[in-house]
C-alpha cells in the first residue's frame, strides 16, 4: 500500500494512464462513427432509391390507366413502362456516370417480383377454357416451346461454328447457344391478348383461351428449361456431347412433373385445410393465410432444386379451382384483388427496368448481326412451333372423374 502511495505522489497524486488502452479505446469509437455514418448514408441511398422508383411506378400505372381510358389497344402497358424506363435510363446515361441506382437485382426478381405474377396467372385463370384445351395448350407451351428453344438455339450454335457470327457465340459448347435459345422463347403475348380481347373484334374464344393458356404456360416451362440447361453449363468443363441433350431433356421433364406434383399437392392441402376450419370467420387471417401458401410453394420448389415457378403456377390453379368456394365472400375478394394489385406493380417494376438496361447497361461487345441473325431463327422457330403442332394434333379424353370426385368431397370444388 506504501509503494502504491509513493508511486502516485511521484506522479504528483495522478492515477497512471495506460497509452494502449487509450489508443483502444479511440480506435474502437472511430469504427463506431464509421460504421454508423455508413449506415447512415445506406439508409439516404435507400431511401433515394424507394422514392425514385415509387415515382417511376407512378408514371407507369398513370400511363397504363389513359391506355386503358383511351382504348388503346395495340399499345400495351408493358409497352408503356419499357418506354419509361428507356427514357429515364436515356437521361441518366448521359447525365451522371453513377448508374448504380439502375442496377437489378436478381434475387429481387425472382424472390419478390415473379412470384406474385405467377401466382396470379394461375389464380385468375379461366379454369373452363384452360382445362377444356389443356391437352392443345400442352402440346403448344411444352412441346412447342422445346422445338423453338432448339431451333434457336442449335441454329445459333452452327451459324457461329461456320465462322459467321464472330466471338458472340461459344463455338464449342452448344450449351450456351441453347440458353439464349430457352430465354428467347418465353413470349409476352400482352399486345396480342389485349387486341383479341377488344369486344368490337369479337374473337372466338377458343383461339384466345389457346394464346392465353400456352403464354402463361410457355413462361414457366421456358424459364424451366432454362435453368436444366444452366445446370449442364459449365464454360470450362468439357462441352456437352449430342447425346447428352436427351437426359438434359429428361432431367427438364423429371422436374417439371415433381414440380406440378409439389404444386398440386400443396394446393390440395391448402384447399383442405381452409374447408375443414371456420377460417371464413376472419378473412384477413384468410387472405394472410393464402399468401404465405404462395410463397411457401415457392420456396419448397426452389428449396428441393425444382421449379418454385411452375409449382407455383399450379398451386394458383388448384386453389382457385377447389379453394374459391371454402373462402368467405370478403376474403374472395380481397385475395383476388391483392394479387392482382401485387402483379401489377411487380409487372411493371419489371418492364420499367428492362426499359432502363437498354441504356444503363453495358454493351461494350454488342453484335449486331447477331442479333439479326437471332431474330431470323426467332421466326423459323416460331414457324416449326406452331404450324406442325396444329397439324399433328390429336386430341386425348383422359377419365379423372374418380380423382376429381376426391377432390370435390376434400376441397370443397363445387364443380
Amino acid at each position: 500500500m506504501g509503494s502504491f502511495s509513493r508511486g502516485l505522489a511521484d506522479e504528483g497524486g495522478a492515477i497512471p494512464q495506460d497509452d494502449n488502452v487509450t489508443t483502444t479505446n479511440t480506435t474502437v469509437i472511430s469504427n463506431s462513427t464509421a460504421v454508423l455514418i455508413e449506415a447512415e448514408e445506406e439508409h439516404e441511398y435507400d431511401a433515394v432509391t424507394t422514392l425514385f422508383l415509387n415515382l417511376c411506378l407512378i408514371c407507369c400505372l398513370m400511363l397504363a390507366y389513359y391506355v386503358k381510358k383511351w382504348r388503346m389497344y395495340s399499345f400495351p402497358e408493358s409497352t408503356g413502362a419499357l418506354l419509361v424506363g428507356a427514357i429515364i435510363g436515356g437521361v441518366a446515361r448521359f447525365s451522371t456516370e453513377n448508374l448504380t441506382l439502375f442496377e437489378f437485382s436478381p434475387e429481387v426478381f425472382f424472390f419478390v417480383l415473379l412470384p406474385p405474377i405467377i401466382f396470379e396467372a394461375g389464380y385468375s385463370l379461366d379454369q373452363k377454357d384452360f382445362f377444356a384445351n389443356i391437352g392443345a395448350i400442352t402440346l403448344f407451351a411444352m412441346v412447342g416451346t422445346i422445338i423453338s428453344t432448339f431451333v434457336i438455339g442449335l441454329g445459333i450454335f452452327y451459324t457461329a461454328r461456320l465462322g459467321l457470327l464472330g466471338h458472340s457465340v461459344d463455338r464449342e459448347n452448344p450449351m450456351e447457344a441453347l440458353l439464349f435459345g430457352a430465354l428467347i422463347s418465353a413470349v409476352d403475348p400482352v399486345a396480342t391478348l389485349s387486341i383479341m380481347g377488344n369486344a368490337d373484334l369479337k374473337c372466338d374464344p377458343l383461339l384466345y383461351s389457346l394464346v392465353f393458356g400456352e403464354s402463361v404456360l410457355n413462361d414457366a416451362i421456358a424459364i424451366s428449361l432454362f435453368r436444366t440447361f444452366a445446370l449442364y453449363y459449365d464454360p470450362a468443363g468439357p462441352n456437352l456431347t449430342e447425346a447428352q441433350i436427351p437426359s438434359a431433356l429428361l432431367s427438364f421433364i423429371t422436374v417439371s412433373a415433381l414440380s406440378i406434383g409439389v404444386g398440386v399437392a400443396l394446393g390440395l392441402v391448402a384447399s383442405f385445410l381452409y374447408k375443414h376450419t371456420e377460417l371464413s370467420l376472419y378473412p384477413h387471417l384468410e387472405t394472410s393465410l393464402l399468401f404465405c401458401f404462395c410463397y411457401l410453394c415457392y420456396a419448397t420448389g426452389e428449396s428441393l432444386g425444382l421449379s418454385g415457378i411452375m409449382a407455383l403456377f399450379f398451386q394458383g390453379l388448384v386453389l382457385s379451382h377447389y379453394n374459391s368456394y371454402n373462402l368467405s365472400q370478403t376474403a374472395h375478394v380481397a385475395s383476388e384483388q391483392i394479387f392482382s394489385t401485387l402483379a401489377t406493380i411487380a409487372e411493371t417494376a419489371v418492364f420499367l427496368y428492362m426499359g432502363m438496361g437498354v441504356f444503363t447497361g453495358r454493351f461494350e461487345n454488342y453484335d449486331a448481326w447477331f442479333s439479326i441473325i437471332a431474330l431470323l431463327f426467332c421466326l423459323i422457330g416460331r414457324v416449326l412451333n406452331i404450324f406442325p403442332s396444329v397439324g399433328s394434333r390429336t386430341v386425348v379424353d383422359r377419365d379423372a372423374n374418380a380423382f376429381r370426385g376426391r377432390c370435390n368431397a376434400y376441397c370443397g370444388s363445387q364443380d
